[in-house]
């Protein structure tokens, strides 16, 4: 078996020059955009600081009587017996979220789970037909 002799094999084929770093650099944007569609999640996703709509309506105006229970946790809160539906977010870092468009909190809170899952899901499925198809 012949030894390889990389230095010969590059005297003939030729050095790094003006088509590989094309290909280099067309790669690297390729995966620079990859990778910020892999962190936009980060910011679609994200769940502010939030609190019932109500909490403060209902601290300003309780009564003795009132059976309204106000508590520090915002998915604690219960107007007329009924569990708080509407939450006023901190827009101080995010102005718009899936969390907040769709308030994912308190009990709903796992859906932001099944948002990132199917994320991921179409990621793969993507992977997959992406290469088969490049392939034709």
């Amino acid at each position: 078996m012949a030894k390889l002799d990389v230095d010969n094999h590059l005297m003939i084929v030729g050095n790094f020059g003006r088509y590989q770093w094309l290909q280099l650099l067309l790669t690297g944007m390729m995966v620079a955009c990859f990778g910020m569609q892999m962190f936009v999640s980060i910011f679609t996703h994200g769940t502010p600081d939030y609190k019932c709509q109500y909490a403060e309506s209902l601290n300003n105006s309780k009564e003795s009587n009132s059976t309204e229970s106000i508590a520090a946790d915002a998915c604690s809160v219960q107007v007329d017996g009924e569990w708080c539906t509407e939450f006023e977010y901190d827009k101080s870092m995010f102005m718009s979220t899936i969390v907040t468009d769709f308030d994912l909190v308190c009990d709903r809170n796992h859906y932001v789970t099944v948002a990132n899952m199917a994320w991921m899901a179409s990621e793969g499925v993507g992977a997959l037909l992406g290469s088969y198809i490049s392939d034709r």
